[in-house]
């Protein structure tokens, strides 16, 4: 496994991940169509993405960036990880979170926001292995096939944090 910047030549893995990857207990948004344009706002808007790459794969991707658009929230990041199916509990997850924690630091965030269905089980036990902390729910946030689904904000002060 290798935890790596995203290059020109992941886009099209990557774009084929977001567009695979999702599911309705993952995301609100699980039958989005991420298209190139979509990859390269969020380059332009200060994302940075992280891949892990498995034997030439791309199995899985990390983005990350400003939570909020003004300068008052500057020092809060946010981000989404997706691990493909076929590499979940390989620790994939466990390395792109390293790589997330030291690159926020490095670029002066002091703390990362998310949000998270609740019915991501799997995403959530991640999460708090890493000390982040659920700070709000949404309840009935999403309708998803007739059932309400709470949204999950976690985040984790990176000062406070010594791994």
């Amino acid at each position: 496994m290798i935890i790596r910047p995203m290059t020109d030549h992941d886009r099209k893995a990557v774009l084929h991940l977001q567009n695979t990857g999702w599911s309705k207990e993952t995301s609100p948004v699980y039958d989005r169509q991420w298209t190139d344009s979509d990859l390269e706002r969020n380059l332009k808007g200060g994302m940075t993405f992280f891949v892990a790459e498995v034997d030439g794969e791309i199995a899985g991707v990390l983005d990350f960036g400003p939570y909020y658009p003004f300068s008052a929230g500057k020092h809060v990041a946010t981000f989404g990880i997706l691990i493909d199916e076929r590499y979940q509990g390989q620790g994939l997850g466990k390395a792109l979170l390293a790589a997330l924690l030291t690159e926020a630091k490095a670029q002066g965030y002091t703390k990362i926001a998310m949000h998270v269905m609740g019915s991501n089980r799997t995403a959530i036990s991640l999460y708090q292995k890493y000390g982040f902390k659920e700070e709000a729910r949404l309840t009935k946030a999403f309708l998803i096939d007739g059932n309400y689904v709470d949204g999950l904000i976690f985040a984790k002060d990176l000062e406070e944090d010594h791994a």
